[in-house]
């Protein structure tokens, strides 16, 4: 599951480098970690990850450079 996501969804759908998260899974239970450009694409991430086949929960202490999630500001996806 740990791969899948984060070469599946991380890498493949939202384009970020695999050294920007870790990925770790514990009985269907995912925590992802690590900094993403954008608020936007750790939501994604996570709402990504939660689609996955397997996976009972998604933890997550992402953090972000640019909040654009905020009225008025660009979507940077």
């Amino acid at each position: 599951l740990a791969e899948e996501i984060l070469n599946g969804v991380a890498v493949d759908v939202l384009q970020l480098s695999p050294d920007d998260v870790v990925v770790e899974v514990m009985d269907g239970v995912v925590d992802i970690s690590g900094h993403v450009p954008s608020r936007s694409r750790g939501r994604i991430l996570v709402e990504l990850a939660t689609r996955v086949e397997g996976v009972v929960a998604v933890e997550s202490t992402i953090s972000w450079t640019h909040d654009d999630t905020k009225p008025g500001t660009p979507t940077g996806i």
